[in-house]
């Protein structure tokens, strides 16, 4: 029997520093309904990338891009309002693409 892996609760994201400080920092005062934790107990990590990398229901990376539809499916996930994931990715510098609806 294989032994099943913790579920993780949504909106818990993790990022390492020096990132972490500045996420912690941002969620306190913004009213995004997020906790911040370490990265292997998040439903979400942020990363730092050097380039502008695609995010993923996985992973954001602080300067990169991603699809509208994954940001919404991101907003969900961790148990979100759009209008919050939006201000996160804005906080994190991210980019929204593909986007007709105007989501965020």
């Amino acid at each position: 029997m294989r032994a099943e892996k913790p579920r993780i609760e949504p909106g818990r994201i993790g990022a390492e520093p020096p990132i972490s400080e500045e996420l912690a920092a941002f969620v306190s005062g913004s009213g995004v309904r997020l906790h911040v934790v370490d990265v292997q107990d998040a439903a979400l990590a942020v990363r730092v990338s050097e380039d502008r990398r695609e995010c993923d229901l996985n992973v954001l990376y602080q300067g990169g891009w991603i699809m509208c539809g994954t940001a919404r499916a991101l907003a969900d996930k961790l148990g979100i309002a759009n209008g919050e994931m939006g201000r996160l990715m804005d906080q994190l510098d991210i980019k929204v693409r593909g986007c007709a609806l105007g989501c965020f």
